[in-house]
């Protein structure tokens, strides 16, 4: 069976080869441009200025501007502008600033640059290692 997918906005993500696909909301895997594979969907997106944000990209390019913190994305409400993206960091050295330029280098939109980030010590994490998401979006709304 062929699947079509309608694209409204393709976002490439150089680092992992792969491309974001906002209408869709998933991942679609590439390899000398040719579909690899449809990834897992992608369920956490922020709406920043009605466009569709992926955390895990926001997440990415703060790992490649501080590869040795650990950093979890998540959004708050903004008013008519929808919601605004928070970067919880464990790195106190990270700025906006390294952000926009890891952002440039990568070609990933502007849009997907925080302009709120917030230093923990540590983030929250589940039994198994992985982010705790939810407790993320609790510490990201009160603040």
């Amino acid at each position: 069976m062929e699947t079509h997918w309608h694209l409204e906005e393709i976002i490439r993500d150089s680092s992992i080869q792969s491309f974001q696909v906002t209408r869709s909301w998933g991942l679609l895997n590439l390899r000398d441009h040719r579909l690899r594979n449809f990834g897992a969907r992608v369920k956490r997106f922020a709406k920043v200025a009605d466009e569709m944000v992926s955390l895990e990209v926001v997440e990415k390019l703060a790992t490649h501007a501080s590869p040795a913190g650990m950093h979890g994305a998540s959004a708050q409400a903004n008013g008519a502008q929808g919601e605004a993206l928070v970067l919880l960091t464990t790195d106190a050295a990270l700025t906006s600033e390294a952000l926009a330029d890891a952002a440039r280098k990568r070609g990933v939109p502007e849009i997907a640059v925080p302009r709120k980030i917030h230093r923990v010590d540590s983030l929250p994490l589940l039994g198994t290692g992985k982010f705790d998401y939810v407790s993320l979006k609790y510490l990201a709304e009160a603040l």
